[in-house]
């Protein structure tokens, strides 16, 4: 029976946690030494527009004011060398860049939601 299998070595991306067959392919956005968005602490998510002709651009909200075209990034090939880039406090890859992202979306529901408490009931 296991002459009609094969052996095939998987490899994981230790930043992002997709598996490949080859480890060489691979250019991952969430690698910090590319020095982009994805790893810096000043990212905030990323912002989408839609144009009249639908079109969807989306670029990165900066806390920085550096918004960048996500799109700018990709061509780079993910290196962009931002000269405010700062890693992230503990950063392990896609699961701090989710966390960080879904925490700054909280913050702000919450900033929204706190204008009510002058309201008299």
């Amino acid at each position: 029976m296991t002459q009609d299998f094969r052996k095939i070595d998987m490899y994981q991306c230790t930043w992002c946690g997709k598996i490949f067959r080859t480890d060489r392919l691979h250019r991952c956005k969430f690698r910090p030494s590319y020095r982009n968005c994805f790893s810096c602490r000043h990212c905030r998510g990323v912002i989408v527009e839609r144009t009249e002709d639908g079109y969807t651009d989306k670029t990165i909200n900066c806390e920085e004011g550096l918004h960048t075209s996500i799109l700018t990034i990709a061509q780079k090939q993910w290196e962009l060398s931002c000269p405010k880039w700062q890693i992230m406090d503990d950063y392990r890859g896609r699961e701090t860049y989710a966390v960080n992202v879904m925490e700054e979306k909280r913050r702000a529901v919450m900033t929204e939601d706190s204008g009510d408490d002058d309201l008299p009931f």
